[in-house]
């Protein structure tokens, strides 16, 4: 696989900066998913995201999701996506669910923003958050999207992805300080269904 080439550009300090919207995890490990919105196997291992997420919580620790972008492959998706996460993260699954389906089953390629956006309408996703209480807002959402603030998880995630030397996504990296203390990746176990239940035997584990 191509890796976006942003990859190589950060620096330990970045890596352990939380990102605006994501609270502090209790026992200093945080649970990366690096993946890929083109990618089959990290649509089906989405499914089961709460599950993972909740056992994660259970072991003190947190779970978060981080798409990166092969070089051939627009930006956008993963830029509005870090955008509603860091402005508005209660509609973070929303949009991740989006970006899967609007690629993968609708064939959309979401060359430039505007594009992004308004499939996101035509979900009705702005109508869902604020069903949450959400005061989710596109035009917010489109002027975070274009500015260097979404390189940060950008580059963090590609930074990530390198130093996990996985070669397929998605891959889950147990990250402490700034440094990966664990890698699970399709090459522990292929299957998406596998994979997910290797994760969280690991998480109960607390490994």
């Amino acid at each position: 696989i191509g890796l976006a080439a942003l990859a190589a550009a950060t620096g330990t300090a970045m890596a352990q900066r939380t990102s605006p919207g994501l609270r502090a995890s209790a026992s200093g490990i945080v649970v990366v998913e690096l993946a890929n919105f083109h990618c089959n196997r990290c649509r089906n291992v989405n499914d089961h995201f709460d599950r993972l997420k909740q056992a994660a919580l259970d072991a003190g620790m947190d779970l978060r999701f981080a798409p990166v972008a092969w070089d051939d492959q627009s930006i956008w998706p993963d830029r509005v996506y870090y955008s509603v996460r860091d402005l508005y993260p209660e509609a973070e699954a929303m949009v991740r669910l989006a970006m899967f389906d609007g690629i993968q089953r609708e064939g959309m390629r979401f060359e430039d923003m505007p594009q992004v956006l308004s499939y996101l309408e035509r979900r009705q996703v702005p109508r869902q958050a604020a069903e949450l209480g959400s005061k989710f807002n596109l035009a917010n959402v489109a002027e975070r999207a274009l500015t260097d603030d979404v390189l940060f998880p950008e580059m963090k995630a590609g930074r990530l992805l390198n130093m996990s030397g996985a070669d397929e996504v998605p891959v889950f990296t147990w990250v402490k300080d700034g440094d990966i203390v664990k890698v699970l990746s399709p090459r522990d176990a292929g299957e998406p269904v596998a994979l997910v239940q290797l994760v969280q035997r690991t998480l109960t584990q607390r490994g």
